[in-house]
């Protein structure tokens, strides 16, 4: 039989029209019930845009949450106990590890939503921006370049100011993602870019996350974080700071917080999920994006993505489940 890791995408997965087909289709008092916690109309912006607004972290991130626990929720409605048969642990990346601590049983839904309205309009108002209230913060994926040569690059540049220019997402081997202000973004790429580098991409996100710039949105989420209950895991999650399997509540109340200002270990997690005998990897939510970043760590794994509700009904009766 297989062994299963359920992983959950983050920000930059989000799509005009996410999550509208397992609405429509399949379950929507989930999406109904999480949308009635929100002062805005969430819904309308996922389903019809505009993409600029969508792109917005106070609206992105809840979304993203939204599309993979209504996915998770309906899984699992229509599985049954088929579904975690086989799961050996489960992940997320950046946001996407509170739709894992959902999936394990650590955090409660309408708990992690609120950790996730908090955790998103907490990193926007971090953001540093200018007098018009534009972002003076960038993030870019380089690609094609070994990951010793970029700290090396920002260390050369920016010394120790680690709010100038760090490394946010060791994502997978050839691609790192920098977080800082936009023109020490910019430089560290150009540098990337003269050492081999293939591409640099800016990323369309409203900030420099992961990065100490979200010191004061780390600070309010330890403090809403002490009102929420943590239980212990029914499954393993692989952690975003650490890139081990960890189970205990305390450990996710210490190290949400400090999420925020840290690097996405990615690559590390996928490591992790493989030595623990991995050979299928489920992404639930929008998009495939961790699934493309996540097949460059374990080249000879089966990835399955699950973003609509034609794809809950393939799964629903794949011959593994």
């Amino acid at each position: 039989m297989p062994k299963v890791a359920l992983i959950f995408p983050g920000q930059g997965s989000q799509t005009v029209g996410m999550g509208k087909s397992v609405y429509n289709e399949m379950t929507p008092e989930i999406i109904e019930r999480i949308n009635e916690k929100f002062d805005i109309p969430l819904l309308d912006i996922m389903f019809n845009g505009p993409i600029e607004k969508l792109n917005q972290t106070k609206y992105t991130q809840p979304a993203i949450f939204i599309v993979s626990v209504t996915l998770l929720h309906t899984l699992e409605k229509f599985c049954k106990e088929a579904f975690w048969k086989n799961v050996v642990c489960v992940a997320g990346h950046s946001v996407g590890e509170y739709s894992a601590l959902v999936a394990s049983g650590c955090l409660q839904l309408e708990s992690a939503l609120e950790l996730v309205r908090i955790r998103a309009i907490a990193m926007e108002e971090a953001s540093p921006k200018d007098d018009q209230n534009t972002s003076l913060g960038s993030m870019s994926a380089i690609l094609g370049c070994d990951k010793k040569i970029i700290e090396e690059i920002i260390v050369e540049h920016c010394s120790s100011n680690t709010k100038r220019c760090t490394i946010a997402n060791y994502n997978c081997p050839g691609q790192i993602v920098i977080t800082g202000l936009l023109d020490d973004v910019e430089t560290v790429c150009s540098r990337a870019l003269e050492c081999g580098a293939k591409k640099c991409v800016k990323l369309n996100v409203s900030g420099p996350f992961h990065s100490q710039w979200m010191e004061t949105a780390s600070k309010r989420l330890k403090e809403a974080i002490e009102d929420i209950t943590f239980a212990t895991c029914k499954v393993p999650v692989i952690s975003n700071v650490t890139a081990h399997a960890m189970t205990t509540a305390e450990d996710f109340k210490r190290l949400l917080p400090i999420q925020v200002t840290s690097p996405v270990m990615w690559n590390e997690c996928m490591d992790t999920m493989v030595k623990m005998g991995v050979d299928t990897f489920v992404e639930i939510g929008s998009g495939k994006v961790l699934s493309g970043i996540s097949k460059h760590c374990a080249t000879d794994k089966r990835f399955i993505s699950i973003q609509t509700a034609e794809d809950i009904f393939l799964y629903e009766h794949d011959a593994f489940v």
